[in-house]
């Protein structure tokens, strides 16, 4: 019964570690994303300004 208890308790402890270490790799790589969202509407802003502008401008004026 002592050895049914221990593997539990070791399992259990497994588990719990297994958990804390996936939880921390998908906070990693959720910090690491690009914000999408805000660069498709950079670029649906630039293309509007660029579309716009009374005189054909380059790119790098519009950045500055």
């Amino acid at each position: 019964m002592k050895q049914i208890t221990g593997t539990v308790i070791g399992l259990g402890w497994s588990i719990a570690l297994v958990g804390a270490l996936v939880s921390g790799v998908a906070a990693a790589e959720e910090k690491r994303m690009l914000p999408m969202q805000e660069l498709r509407a950079f670029a649906e802003i630039f293309g509007r300004i660029k579309q716009d502008y009374v005189e054909p401008v380059e790119d790098s004026r519009l950045l500055e």
